[in-house]
């Protein structure tokens, strides 16, 4: 095989593997907005996630959820674990002030329990 003939292969090869990479991350975000620079909120009354730009997101807890315009929505951390929790430093305004509407959220651990 000659020189040029090696050349055009390994570009082929590249190139080959560079579409099926752009392919596959294509297809595995297809219809899932991006996450990068937002915040995830829970509705405790609820059990609906919201997610919101940092610049829109609720700076006073608990934030207003959307669509009820309550006073319901508290931030979203993942665990070590890989579970969905109300951020630690946001658990005294939970269970100060959304004790009664609370159906979602655990308020000892602040596991967030899965939407019926």
């Amino acid at each position: 095989m000659s020189a040029s003939a090696t050349n055009i292969a390994k570009v082929s090869a590249a190139v080959v593997v560079m579409v099926g990479a752009i392919g596959y991350f294509a297809y595995q975000n297809r219809g899932e907005p991006t996450r990068v620079g937002k915040r995830q909120f829970v509705c405790v009354e609820t059990g609906k996630f919201y997610w919101f730009s940092r610049d829109d997101a609720p700076r006073i807890l608990p934030g207003t959820n959307p669509d009820t315009k309550k006073q319901t929505l508290m931030p979203v951390s993942v665990g070590e674990d890989g579970k969905l929790y109300v951020r630690e430093r946001s658990a005294s305004a939970m269970r100060r002030e959304l004790a009664e509407l609370n159906k979602f959220v655990d308020p000892e651990t602040l596991l967030i329990k899965s939407s019926p």
